[in-house]
């Protein structure tokens, strides 16, 4: 058995035992695991017998690096799937896609008249998304009014909660445009996507907007 203080030994004073457990399964340590608990500010880890020095090594630069935010680099990669812009869900260069759906909402101010009463001089709002991604794809967007809420979207282990997260504030209600390109542009991080809206009728409306994007990974 080997104990460690989740606050000093621990990258960021946190610890996720699943993420621990299948690092630690994935790693050279040849030993098998038992289990990997924590209590208060401890965390245990134990084998079935005890570890090798050289393995011992291997254990403590585990549990040092070990960020328990971390959680995208250890979701397994999705079993290949078919879908509209892609051929499959991994890059030619072999990088897999992970869907990132990213919502914002706003409300416009009514539309006014020109001095001739006819004409209607719309109002605007510019929906400026930036990228967070290392690296994604951008497939297309969702328009919408009449938004009856909005929703983030994961999916969850039964026992340790969150594993992937793809939904971010999406817009829920009256779809007025949706695009989604049958090829898709491949964009860098802190690049903007932007989306103005523009409101025509004489009265106030809340739009809203969903981007579709592919997150690529490693």
């Amino acid at each position: 058995m080997y104990t460690y203080s989740i606050t000093n030994d621990t990258l960021n004073a946190k610890a996720n035992t699943w993420l621990l457990d299948t690092k630690i399964k994935a790693s050279n340590i040849t030993i098998a695991l038992e289990s990997v608990s924590t209590s208060e500010d401890s965390l245990t880890i134990e084998f079935k017998t005890a570890i090798s020095s050289t393995e011992k090594t291997t254990l403590d630069g585990l549990v040092s690096s070990h960020n328990g935010l971390d959680q995208v680099k250890v979701v397994p990669p999705l079993t290949e799937v078919q879908q509209l812009a892609f051929s499959a869900n991994h890059t030619e260069d072999g990088k897999t896609l992970y869907l990132k759906i990213h919502g914002m909402k706003a409300v416009l101010p009514a539309a006014t008249l020109d001095v001739d009463g006819v004409t209607i001089i719309p109002t605007e709002h510019e929906f400026l998304f930036t990228l967070p991604y290392t690296e994604s794809y951008l497939q297309g967007a969702e328009i919408f009014v009449d938004i009856l809420a909005q929703t983030d979207m994961s999916v969850k282990h039964p026992v340790y909660g969150v594993v992937e997260q793809y939904g971010y504030d999406v817009c829920m209600g009256k779809v007025i445009y949706k695009r989604e390109a049958k090829y898709a542009a491949r964009l860098p991080a802190g690049l903007q996507v932007s989306a103005i809206c523009k409101n025509v009728e004489l009265v106030e409306q809340e739009m809203g907007v969903n981007f579709i994007l592919h997150e690529i990974r490693v």
